[in-house]
């Protein structure tokens, strides 16, 4: 690009920042925030409170020649937003403006703006407890109610107390899209509202009049219907998960390629959005839609309130999310399908009026709205706290129960997370933590994933181990299949390939190694031929290389057991022996700690074979409760590496 090129841009982008929202408010805000060391911020997505905010505190120096820290709920925003604000600074991405996800830092000593996940901000106040090189810090999309952004609010008003009356406070902002603001507001000591004036166009509503037994199907139709009937204008289609929009995406990209093109049908351009795609691949959304096709926006909730999409006209609604919901009493995380919020429809609604009127086609029927929960239910209230009590402990907050939550989590749910690290034995009798969970503390993984990489150092099998986190961290490794009968999805045929009778574990194990022995040059080559997806294997390795170094920086000797697969699996158990169950006379299986029926997910290579025992990553409810991620394991292992939890039982 050349000067004269780069210039030009400069003066589109400018421009473009003049007619946002949030620039009309820039004195304001600038003003309230000179006054305040906090500020509340509510405005609407797509007003530009993200990218312009922290231009407005770094032009103004409000950080006093400190980095003005923007914390996001998801990697992908964080990138995203980051790449804009660097363009629009007319800087390189990692010198003014960078941004640090997990496993991932592009910034430098350079870096004043800095986009980073909420997780990653909390990682950093394990290291500096006051985070001294932070001057603004700005807690974006707070109403979205994460895990990760509850505990930094708490986290981050404990700092700004600490921090007060010395010669660098800290100024907080906490942005909002929703109009809950009240609760932001009496939790830090009634701060001051300002409230961007909005950009919506109308929306025009339509609901189905009778319920949908499909929903799949359903979806696929709006699209077709859309296309045929509405005029020009992209779409974006509200799922659930992975599985349903690469399923979705298939037969939409099978139906455009049937499609006359001399019947004045646009081409369907169909582009996925969910947490797992790689970022490059979750970039795709904002690229320009190619001449003569329609833009079909296949994704979960993150593109609810995180991202501005441009071109979006049209939204299709399934009604429905997938939430993480945790039984303190098993221990257990399950994954389950649940009906959106009142709030969640209206932000789902609300993207097809960004740039002009626009229209909503919501899967279900209008009297259902009647039934559903006004607000999103904080994910603190529903979560497994384990890595947050962790982190607290790490941060030298000995009486967890008393942490400032804005919501204050289940009292069970809290005492739950301690014994489990009890358990896990990362905390002593004394509540304390100890040298293991210390060790825990530092890594970038959830305790249980944790505490298997240290105990793979008494079995002699870290770099296993390590691989194995490292494919289970990256997901959607195997590229997936049509739908078989019953809708349950087939078995990838690469994943059978590799298979070994212990299980999924060992099999990513034997994947991970086969493609690790291939040199650079012929790695898609056998990524495309095993059925893989490339870039979710090279984010493997990456991740297998940070792990590593953290692994050795905290004396976990890099050694494989080689073909012996009984040492990582033991591994496995001394993190995951909660996550255990044992085969009933019916063929279904109990879990070990409160008898949850379940049953092998159809994808696990273990689906026919049914051992005495098994070991799972994770539980998906659909009509069935399924776990997935299984593998074999010896009953007698349970006692030998988790007595903790054994003599508990028994007392």
């Amino acid at each position: 690009m050349d000067d004269e090129t780069r210039a030009r841009r400069r003066r589109e982008l400018l421009e473009g920042r003049k007619r946002l929202p949030m620039y009309a408010t820039r004195e304001r805000l600038l003003r309230e925030l000179e006054e305040n060391e906090t500020l509340i911020v509510v405005g609407e997505t797509g007003s530009g409170k993200t990218t312009q905010i922290p231009q407005f505190a770094h032009e103004a120096n409000l950080a006093s020649g400190r980095v003005v820290a923007c914390t996001q709920p998801r990697r992908v925003a964080a990138i995203s937003v980051a790449r804009r604000v660097a363009e629009e600074t007319g800087t390189e991405l990692g010198d003014l403006v960078g941004y640090a996800i997990r496993f991932e830092d592009v910034s430098s000593a350079a870096t004043r703006i800095k986009f980073l996940t909420d997780g990653m901000l909390l990682r950093e106040c394990m290291v500096d407890a006051e985070l001294n090189k932070y001057g603004v810090v700005m807690i974006d999309e707070a109403h979205e109610r994460t895990l990760q952004t509850d505990f930094l609010l708490g986290t981050i008003r404990g700092v700004q107390e600490r921090r007060r009356g010395t010669d660098a406070p800290l100024k907080i902002v906490v942005m909002s899209a929703t109009l809950e603001a009240s609760s932001f507001s009496s939790f830090f000591h009634d701060a001051p509202v300002v409230y961007g004036r909005g950009r919506t166009f109308p929306v025009e509503t339509f609901y189905v009049e009778e319920p949908e037994d499909d929903y799949l199907d359903a979806a696929m139709c709006a699209v077709c219907q859309i296309n045929e009937d509405e005029e020009e204008g992209d779409v974006l289609v509200f799922l659930t998960g992975q599985e349903e929009i690469e399923s979705l995406g298939r037969l939409l990209r099978a139906r455009s390629k049937l499609a006359n093109a001399a019947s004045g049908v646009r081409r369907l351009h169909v582009v996925l959005l969910f947490a797992a795609l790689p970022p490059e691949e979750q970039m795709r959304v904002f690229e320009p839609t190619p001449p003569g096709s329609r833009k079909i926006v296949l994704a979960t909730n993150i593109a609810e309130t995180s991202l501005t999409i441009n071109g979006i006209k049209y939204v299709v609604d399934c009604g429905l999310t997938k939430q993480r919901i945790y039984h303190p009493r098993s221990g257990v995380d399950e994954l389950v399908v649940s009906p959106v919020a009142v709030s969640q429809a209206m932000q789902r609604a609300g993207r097809a009026g960004r740039e002009g009127p626009g229209k909503c086609f919501r899967l279900y029927c209008e009297s259902v709205l009647n039934s559903l929960e006004p607000h999103v239910k904080p994910e603190l209230l529903r979560t497994n706290l384990g890595g947050v009590v962790l982190q607290l402990k790490a941060m030298g907050v000995d009486d967890v129960l008393s942490f400032p939550f804005i919501d204050a989590p289940p009292k069970e749910a809290l005492v739950r997370s301690l014994e489990l690290l009890f358990a896990l034995g990362a905390l002593g009798k004394d509540g304390k933590l100890t040298s293991v969970g210390k060790k825990m503390s530092r890594f970038p993984l959830e305790p249980m994933a944790a505490k298997a990489i240290i105990a793979a150092a008494n079995e002699g099998c870290g770099e296993d181990t390590v691989a194995v986190l490292s494919m289970l961290t990256t997901d959607s490794v195997f590229k997936q299949h049509e739908r078989g009968a019953g809708g349950v999805r087939e078995k990838n045929t690469a994943r059978e390939q590799h298979a070994r009778k212990e299980g999924d574990h060992v099999t990513f194990l034997e994947v991970f190694r086969a493609f690790q022995g291939c040199s650079p040059k012929r790695r898609k080559e056998w990524a495309s031929s095993n059925g893989v997806h490339l870039r979710s294997m090279l984010k493997a390795l990456d991740i297998f290389k940070q792990l590593s170094r953290a692994a050795e920086g905290e004396g976990v000797e890099m050694k494989s057991a080689g073909s012996a697969t009984a040492p990582l699996l033991r591994s496995l158990v001394s993190g995951y022996f909660l996550n255990t169950a044992r085969k009933q006379a019916d063929g279904s299986y109990k879990t070990m700690s409160t008898g949850q029926r379940l049953v092998i997910h159809p994808s696990s290579i273990l689906f026919h074979s049914a051992p005495e025992m098994i070991l799972f990553n994770e539980l998906v409810k659909t009509n069935r409760l399924y776990a997935r991620d299984v593998s074999s394991i010896q009953p007698e292992w349970l006692a030998e590496l988790s007595p903790n939890v054994f003599s508990i039982r028994k007392e």
